[in-house]
């Protein structure tokens, strides 16, 4: 019975320090990226700083940074609407880059991809009106990339973490069931015993 009650009490605790909340959405990537939507309007350079200031299972978050396809469709998961991701071309107008340094990206509209890396430009983008340098992904479905102005506000920003594989974090609502039907099965178990 002790058991059983522990590890409920740790499966409850576990779950609990979890950053899942009802303004977010997570989801696993390819490689132990982890990817979450957090709900919250913020300029990009204010979204930069606090997917920063975020963390899962104690790695530091970044805005996501899909190099592949197969990185994007898991970030893609998690959006809804239009949201801040990590590319900017702030340093030099043109040379787009992701917060983790690589370059992505020369040109405008007419621009290349850069080796081998993953873009997702809207038809026209990007094209700097009006001195835009910060990257939204926008629109349903799948969605495509945006240049934008960075004092811009957005109602959503993509969080990547580079953890490793994990499991998949519980929900608090989930470890509660979980512990009480883990609870319940020691109860039962230990009538069967006494009687």
């Amino acid at each position: 019975m002790k058991n059983f009650a522990t590890a409920a009490i740790a499966l409850l605790a576990i779950s609990l320090s979890q950053p899942a909340s009802a303004d977010s959405a997570i989801a696993q990537g390819p490689g132990g990226k982890w990817y979450q939507r957090i709900d919250t309007t913020l300029n990009w350079t204010q979204a930069r700083d606090a997917a920063a200031a975020r963390s899962l299972f104690g790695v530091v978050g970044h805005l996501a940074t899909p190099l592949t396809e197969a990185e994007a469709n898991a970030a893609n998961s998690v959006r809804s609407g239009s949201c801040w991701i990590g590319g900017n071309d702030l340093a030099v107008e043109g040379n787009w880059v992701w917060v983790t340094g690589e370059l992505f990206w020369v040109g405008g509209a007419g621009g290349s991809a850069q080796d081998g890396l993953y873009e997702n430009w809207n038809g026209g983008e990007p094209n700097d009106q009006g001195g835009e340098d910060a990257l939204e992904w926008t629109g349903g479905g799948f969605g495509g990339w945006n240049d934008l102005n960075v004092t811009s506000t957005r109602s959503c920003y993509l969080v990547q973490f580079d953890v490793g594989p994990r499991p998949v974090p519980l929900s608090p609502l989930a470890a509660i069931a979980a512990a009480v039907g883990i609870a319940g099965f020691a109860a039962r178990r230990l009538m069967r015993k006494s009687a």
